[in-house]
């Protein structure tokens, strides 16, 4: 079941990436750089900081407010707020805020703040969920994840813009410190092997 999960997650990244990169040469103005070590870097570090943001906001939502935002319906982990699946979904997303930030470097080269990160995320963040989640769903008669508010078919929720909020601005200050750090393929490898472990926790 987690191979044929995985395929079914790997529908819409085959789908949304050969079609988001050329919008993001066009917003550059240019063609994006595509570096091979810099790609790795975000994907690993974005895993990383996600598949530990993602369980961490999902639960300190149900506990402050009382009810449950989200839960994940294919290979769920920690208590449903995150998924197995992520090993294969937060490196892509990680591929799309790389592309983002090179649009960022060229058209407003002063404005790469994290609280831009941060308003950027909310944004599209929900955009992603509504169109990966859709695809699944459109094609598979599943969910991925199902969001408990119904407002947009359960496929994602207005109440889950300021979870991306802050989840964006602890990426952007976590991104701009790895990209200060020596350039070694062991950093990626690394960061996305912590990924794992913390995936596998369960």
């Amino acid at each position: 079941m987690l191979f044929e999960n995985l395929l079914r997650v790997a529908t819409p990244i085959a789908i949304l990436v050969p079609l988001f990169y050329p919008l993001y040469c066009w917003g550059a103005g240019k063609r994006i750089k595509l570096d091979p070590y810099a790609i790795a870097l975000y994907m690993s570090v974005t895993y990383l900081a996600m598949v530990i943001l993602e369980a961490a906001i999902g639960y300190s939502h149900g506990e402050i407010f009382g009810w449950r935002l989200w839960e994940y319906r294919m290979n769920p982990n920690h208590h449903g707020y995150g998924t197995y699946l992520g090993a294969v979904m937060w490196p892509f997303y990680g591929l799309h805020i790389y592309w983002f930030k090179q649009v960022m470097d060229s058209r407003w080269p002063n404005k790469r703040h994290p609280l831009v990160i941060g308003l950027f995320t909310s944004f599209e963040g929900p955009a992603f969920e509504f169109l990966g989640n859709g695809i699944i769903l459109i094609l598979y008669g599943q969910f991925l994840f199902y969001y408990f508010p119904p407002e947009l078919f359960h496929l994602t929720t207005v109440h889950v813009m300021p979870h991306y909020f802050i989840a964006g601005v602890c990426l952007g200050y976590i991104v701009n410190a790895v990209e200060k750090a020596p350039k070694t393929w062991g950093l990626p490898i690394s960061l996305y092997a912590l990924g794992l472990g913390v995936t596998l926790l369960g």
